[in-house]
């Protein structure tokens, strides 16, 4: 049912100015509506950005920032008026601009030069007149800043437990405060390996299995974050063999029982031998006499 009434109301708005775009004549309709609050907040979701005024639409010089919203200290950016009706009047549109800050130059007129030699964000604002508020406003945050640069250092291939150290640096032409945000980008699949900080230059990195791992880093300098850099390390040893008294691991299986034959005897003697028990033997022949079969039986 709206859309019939809200193209009427844009063929008169084309009337009136006929240079408008269509992304003007959106912004016109939208800017000049009568808001609906829902919950206190428009545009929503059951009002959209209100309802349509004619009257708003065709008579109020709406204006909006055109240009780009980034720049570097000391560079000059070019800011224009890009929507505007002078009316069904024909009434003539003046411009003022103003900046906190920064500077316009000039401060008057459909276009300016916008520049800042520290870094921060800039708000621009544009007046058009005649018009009233908020349709003759509008405004736009300029953000001035050099983005940081970020890298790692560390090995790239290691035994896989053995803890590993990465240190980022960073540089920022501003000569603003970095900060460092590190992620464990990638980890074998049955891994559980975490970063841990040392510092806040500094993470650790214990890889628990062999595999590949990717840790990546950012510097931010308060108003802009680094591109992504990354560091890949290889885990490919394995982990050392266990140590300790008694022939660790290599006992297993070397003990004697009673149905063992004489076959298990240099077994023994090699347990004993380093131990200094040299008189054992003794015993341990009179034992596997006593617990072996007979041969005669075996024949």
């Amino acid at each position: 049912m709206s859309a019939p009434h809200v193209a009427g109301i844009a063929a008169l708005a084309w009337e009136s100015n006929p240079l408008l775009t269509s992304a003007q004549m959106r912004e016109r309709l939208r800017r000049t509506s009568d808001p609906v609050l829902v919950n206190g907040a428009s545009p929503n979701t059951t009002w959209g950005h209100g309802k349509v005024n004619a009257l708003n639409a065709i008579t109020e010089t709406v204006v909006g920032i055109s240009g780009p919203l980034r720049a570097l200290p000391g560079e000059n950016l070019t800011l224009r008026a890009d929507e505007k009706s002078s009316g069904p009047y024909g009434n003539a549109v003046t411009y003022s601009w103003t900046v906190s800050g920064g500077t316009v130059t000039p401060p008057t007129g459909p276009a300016t030069t916008f520049t800042a030699n520290v870094a921060g964000d800039y708000t621009v604002t544009l007046t058009a007149s005649p018009g009233s508020a908020p349709f003759n406003l509008a405004s736009a945050t300029i953000r001035v800043n050099t983005p940081p640069t970020a890298s790692i250092s560390g090995p790239t291939a290691v035994d896989n437990v053995v803890s590993v150290v990465f240190t980022g640096t960073g540089a920022d032409a501003d000569n603003q405060a970095l900060s460092f945000h590190w992620i464990l980008l990638a980890r074998p699949a049955d891994s559980n390996a975490v970063l841990t900080a040392s510092n806040p230059d500094n993470v650790t990195l214990v890889p628990d299995i062999t595999g590949t791992y990717e840790v990546g880093l950012r510097a931010d300098d308060g108003l802009d974050n680094s591109d992504l850099v990354t560091k890949i390390l290889t885990a490919t040893g394995t982990a050392p063999p266990q140590t300790g008294g008694g022939g660790g691991g290599c006992s297993v299986g070397i003990g004697i029982r009673a149905e063992d034959g004489p076959s298990s005897l240099p077994g023994l003697l090699l347990l004993l031998l380093p131990l200094g028990v040299l008189s054992a033997r003794k015993r341990g022949y009179r034992f596997l006499r006593h617990h072996r079969p007979a041969a005669t039986k075996c024949r």
